[in-house]
């Protein structure tokens, strides 16, 4: 198996078993009992990862699908129209800053999607892939 499927399984693994593996750490402590946000940060990890790799092996292609990047382009051109809430603290303008953890999330996951339509997958991969979700599906339920 190479890199590309190699990383998305071990994220396929470890992200649904974060709040095992953090519990079962003896010093960790979790801050919240909802792990949903370390979660989503270990989720844009693994996609940066794999876009990086992707990158780096020079496994992307053109993108052909038009509809999904005039969809791209729409979300980042939307992002930057939401509405204004004005949030003024110690002298500084803090408006929309909420506004770049979403634009962050939507670049991240669109770039995983890119990485991942460029890559052409082995019967073989796929079927190991599919293996460890149903694996990791078992586990979790």
């Amino acid at each position: 198996m190479t890199l590309l499927p190699w990383i998305a399984s071990i994220g396929i693994i470890f992200i649904p078993f974060y709040e095992l593996a953090v519990r079962l750490l003896p010093y960790a402590s979790v801050l919240s009992p909802d792990t949903r946000v370390g979660k989503s940060a270990i989720a844009l990890w693994f996609s940066v990862a794999i876009f990086t790799v992707a990158i780096f092996r020079g496994g992307l292609s053109s993108f052909r699908n038009k509809w999904v990047l005039a969809f791209f382009f729409y979300g980042l051109v939307s992002i930057r129209f939401m509405p204004n809430i004005p949030l003024v603290a110690n002298g500084i303008d803090s408006s929309n800053f909420w506004v770049y953890k979403t634009q962050f999330y939507f670049t991240a996951y669109f770039l995983l999607f890119y990485a991942i339509s460029s890559y052409s997958f082995t019967k073989e991969e796929i079927k190991k892939i599919l293996t460890v979700m149903v694996w990791v599906a078992l586990g979790m339920a």
